[in-house]
Order: C-alpha cells, then structure tokens, then sequence
C-alpha cells in the first residue's frame, strides 16, 4: 500500500504529527510539507492524509487550496484527515476540524482526528507569545502531541478499507 501524507505546518507541529504517523504506517509513505513542494499525480496513491495546523482558528491557506484543487481526485481515495490544535472546548475542536477541509472532503474522510498541539515560545512572535499567554494561559514552550491519537489515526487508514 502507498500512502501521502500532504500537510502545511507554520512551526513545526503538524509536520512532527506527519513523521509520526509515517512510522505507525506499513508500506510506502510520502511525506510532503505542501509549503514546500506539491506531490505529483495522486495516482500512485492508495490513501492520502492530509493535515495541517490551526493557527488562530484557521487551516492554513496552502492546504484549504490544495485541498480544494484535488477534491475530484481526493474523493477516489481512502482518505485520513488531522489538524494539530489547541483549542480545548470539544464544540469548537469539533468546529475547527470540520471547518479546516472542504466539505466534500471532509464528508468523505475515513477518519479524522485532532492530534493536539505544541507551543514554542521561542519561534513565536512577540504579539503570538502574547495572545498565547492571554488566550491559552501558557507561558513556556510545551508539547501535547497526543501519541494514541497518532497511533488510532495510523490503524483506521492501516486497517478500514472502503
């Protein structure tokens, strides 16, 4: 099996989220920041995860319009879908992902998952460091990566077939 996993990141989270769902994976995975570089044809690909951060309350805009350009495509897929977000209200979190993707998409997606969500004060901006402390109450650099969140992700797109 040939897995993408396609994902934006602004400081890092989701892209440590896409390095540890390639190890729970079997087979042949990719692993693409669309930041950087876009994935040729997904046809080569049995599943694609798609995944990004929420950063104040938004996908990145990168993902939304990859995400948006390969609906057709991504609809013949299995597909996974994951954010990494901080938010800890469960109507919102719920909220974030659902809005994070193209409906399409999103209704289409095998599984999707809120795999948490890491602070690095030090790579944050001033106004960030400061909203974070405001709005979340943090004040040092954590990481709340949930690894069974990863590894329930992992198995769904491993072992649920269409």
């Amino acid at each position: 099996m040939r897995t993408l996993i396609a994902y934006t990141t602004r400081y890092g989270t989701a892209e440590q989220a896409a390095h540890r769902l390639k190890a729970e994976l079997q087979g042949e995975v990719d692993v693409i920041n669309l930041n950087q570089e876009q994935p040729g044809s997904l046809a080569s690909y049995d599943q694609v995860i798609l995944g990004g951060s929420i950063y104040f309350g938004r996908i990145q805009k990168e993902l939304m319009t990859y995400a948006s350009t390969h609906t057709e495509a991504l609809l013949n897929k299995r597909l996974g879908l994951f954010i990494c977000a901080g938010e800890t209200d469960p109507v919102n979190r719920e909220k974030e992902l659902r809005e994070a993707f193209p409906r399409a998409l999103y209704d289409h997606a095998r599984c999707k998952s809120i795999l948490g969500y890491q602070f690095q004060m030090d790579k944050l901006k001033w106004f960030e460091r400061w909203m974070v402390r405001m709005v979340k109450g943090i004040r040092e650099s954590c990481s709340k990566i949930s690894e069974n969140d990863v590894k329930d992700l992992a198995g769904h797109m491993r072992d649920t077939w269409y």
